[in-house]
C-alpha cells in the first residue's frame, strides 16, 4: 500500500487491516454448505479464522501508540493469500 506524499499533510493516518475469510454471522451458513466446505478445504490451512483474531490489530491501530503509523496494511489471513 502506498499513499501519495501530498496526502501526508492531512491530519489523518491511513491504516488498513486486510483479513482473510472468517465466519461472521452473515456468512456462517454459507460455510456450512457443500460449496462452502469445498472453499475451506481449498484454503492452505483448511480452516476459517475466528472473528476475534482481528481484535488485537484493530485495537492497536486505534490506540494512541499507533499515532505515528501511516500507510500501514496489516494482513491477518491465516495464509489464505498464499
Amino acid at each position: 500500500m502506498s499513499i501519495p506524499a501530498s496526502l501526508m499533510a492531512m491530519p489523518a493516518n491511513v491504516k488498513v487491516v486486510s483479513s482473510g475469510y472468517f465466519a461472521p454471522e452473515l456468512a456462517r451458513d454459507w460455510f456450512e454448505t457443500e460449496a462452502g466446505q469445498r472453499q475451506v478445504a481449498a484454503m492452505p490451512r483448511r480452516r476459517r479464522m475466528d472473528e476475534d483474531v482481528l481484535d488485537a490489530a484493530l485495537l492497536h491501530l486505534l490506540s494512541a501508540e499507533s499515532r505515528c503509523m501511516t500507510d500501514v496494511d496489516i494482513r491477518i489471513d491465516d495464509g489464505q493469500a498464499l
